[in-house]
């Protein structure tokens, strides 16, 4: 696997950083790699996550999303 090293990174960012790995008890390498694989995933892999977390909701009509948009525009 690549290996990336970033320079000048602006110290209140690194412990932002710092601060959000702890907190999700990480390492700040691991934080980072998360942040990238977040912001960078495959568009199938993004599309998938959304199906998945549709599959938890109610089933909706046509009518009531209809409806939904109405209220929406209003």
């Amino acid at each position: 696997m690549p290996t990336l090293t970033i320079r000048k990174v602006p110290r209140a960012v690194v412990e932002r950083l710092r601060k959000a790995a702890a907190q999700s008890g990480r390492s700040m390498e691991q934080e980072v790699r998360d942040l990238l694989q977040q912001r960078y995933a495959r568009r199938q892999d993004l599309l998938k996550a959304i199906r998945r977390s549709w599959s938890d909701l109610p089933p909706s009509s046509a009518k009531e999303v209809a409806r939904w948009i109405e209220t929406g525009r209003r």
